[in-house]
């Protein structure tokens, strides 16, 4: 069984407007890392918003876990995926309230104790949220999501200005994370892509452009298609990439 399964999927801010999601497919069927990649504004983010019911498409259908999307309530939703946007919000809470977020869908009682030694989030139960770094941040509503069990997990730029030592840190929870979810991560980073996850999604023009792996990301054309590399530019792509 399918853990996502997406079948012509459209999608448009406005109507008769151009289409932002144009026929998309994707179907994903075993646990790991997946990178959605693309130029900004090629609809990644749309797409992660189509999955969590935020947004409506206007036509197509999406199973989650073999379940249609449409019929599936907010509450039940919530139980099977869980999204993290790319920008943090102001959370006026303690770390480990925020941690106890992840439980809400199943309405019990959750002791942050034990998942935030797991996490190495210990130190920070009683922090204010608001007063962390922005690495220390994003380790924590990454926490929020280890609690919450959900089976599909989708985090929209998580690498988003994080210096190296945190960006190591948000990819080893991430391969944690990974172990029995699906992990569907965004990026526009070919650094992440190249070293995340085992397979890659091309998104251009609305539709899954190419599916590829980390191993075999630059071969091929796609990449210079997706990302509007002309012959001009090829050769400093090449180079400042270290491709050559």
């Amino acid at each position: 069984m399918d853990y996502l399964k997406v079948e012509d999927l459209y999608f448009t801010y406005e109507k008769n407007k151009k289409c932002v999601l144009c026929g998309l497919n994707l179907a994903i069927n075993r646990s790991g890392i997946y990178v959605l990649l693309g130029r900004n504004g090629s609809g990644k983010t749309t797409l992660l918003k189509v999955l969590i019911k935020y947004l409506l498409p206007q036509k197509g259908t999406v199973f989650i876990e073999g379940e249609d999307l449409s019929k599936i309530s907010l509450p039940e939703l919530s139980k099977k995926v869980s999204f993290l946007e790319s920008e943090i919000p102001y959370i006026p809470l303690t770390v480990s309230e925020i941690l106890s977020w992840g439980m809400f869908p199943y309405k019990k009682h959750f002791d942050a104790r034990e998942v935030s030694k797991e996490l190495n989030l210990s130190g920070l139960l009683s922090e204010n949220f608001n007063n962390l770094s922005t690495g220390e941040k994003k380790r924590v509503l990454l926490g929020r999501l280890f609690v919450q069990k959900a089976k599909i997990v989708l985090i929209d730029e998580p690498f988003n200005f994080l210096d190296p030592y945190y960006k190591l840190e948000i990819a080893q929870m991430l391969k944690v994370l990974s172990k029995d979810r699906v992990v569907i991560i965004t990026t526009h980073d070919l650094g992440v892509a190249a070293n995340l996850g085992i397979e890659v999604f091309l998104i251009h023009q609305g539709k899954i452009f190419a599916r590829k792996t980390p191993d075999d990301l630059f071969s091929g054309n796609e990449l210079y298609e997706v990302f509007g590399i002309n012959k001009k530019l090829k050769e400093e792509f090449v180079r400042f990439y270290k491709l050559g």
